[in-house]
């Protein structure tokens, strides 16, 4: 028979309280929290001006800035237009036979200028050939994707440029990252993702394993906020139906949710 070893019995009851402890603390350890993300914001409704401009980054005029009314837009000369300044008028004309290249240039030139607060090793040309890119992807034989889901894409994509969360590395993959997140928002419940995946795999470049992996930390860079209030990506969808030369009207028949003016 064994005998009873009253030192070992109260060690074990020691060690099994402090495992218990010890367990009850990794229980109660604090995580990293995103509470203060998921306030109610309103997003479908009108918001100040303070908030994203979807005329800023991309503006084919690359008007910066808003100009007081009473102020008269200087016109400068740059390596492809000659400025003319006469008696009561000023005028500019443009050099038309100068290499693709050149004007490439230029235009990247002044987008740097004036948006300091993008990433340097990202250009214009190459946001808008990510755009361009995204369409062609959404669009992609028995794919069609609303060209509102397109538009809620390109906004995501610029907000997060403005975060300077993209750079020229990942403009690809952060860009098909944002066309995903917005099928799953704006495209009829049930729809299979694995058609978009290929699309964007095809059409940009990157791996289906990329996009799903960093998925989630580009949700948490758009702060959880994928509803967009209307004036955040109109412009966008107006600006799509002139880039396919689509009429709005047969597209979208007589709407009223998409009668939208700008402010």
């Amino acid at each position: 028979m064994l005998g009873y070893d009253k030192k070992f019995k109260q060690k074990n009851r020691r060690d099994l309280m402090k495992q218990t402890a010890d367990l009850e603390t990794i229980k109660r350890r604090k995580a990293e929290s995103f509470a203060h993300l998921l306030v109610p914001s309103n997003s479908l409704g009108l918001k100040n001006d303070g908030d994203y401009n979807p005329t800023y980054l991309d503006n084919r005029n690359l008007n910066t800035e808003k100009q007081p009314a009473n102020e008269v837009k200087e016109v400068k000369p740059t390596k492809h237009r000659n400025v003319l300044s006469l008696s009561g008028i000023m005028g500019s004309f443009m050099h038309h036979n100068n290499r693709p290249s050149d004007l490439k240039r230029e235009s990247n030139a002044r987008f740097r200028i004036s948006h300091p607060d993008v990433d340097p090793t990202l250009t214009l040309s190459q946001i808008r050939k990510v755009k361009l890119k995204l369409l062609t992807a959404a669009t992609y034989e028995d794919l069609d994707l609303e060209l509102s889901t397109v538009a809620k894409a390109y906004a995501y994509f610029e907000k997060l440029i403005l975060k300077r969360v993209v750079n020229k590395a990942n403009r690809r993959l952060y860009g098909s990252i944002c066309l995903l997140l917005a099928s799953k928002v704006n495209e009829p419940m049930g729809k299979s993702y694995l058609p978009i995946l290929e699309s964007l795999h095809k059409h940009l470049d990157v791996t289906i394993k990329d996009i799903t992996d960093n998925e989630f930390s580009v949700f948490a860079h758009l702060d959880f906020e994928l509803y967009l209030p209307m004036q955040e990506f109109m412009p966008h969808f107006e600006r799509l139906f002139q880039i396919i030369d689509y009429n709005k009207e047969e597209y979208l028949g007589r709407n009223p949710f998409y009668e939208f003016n700008l402010i």
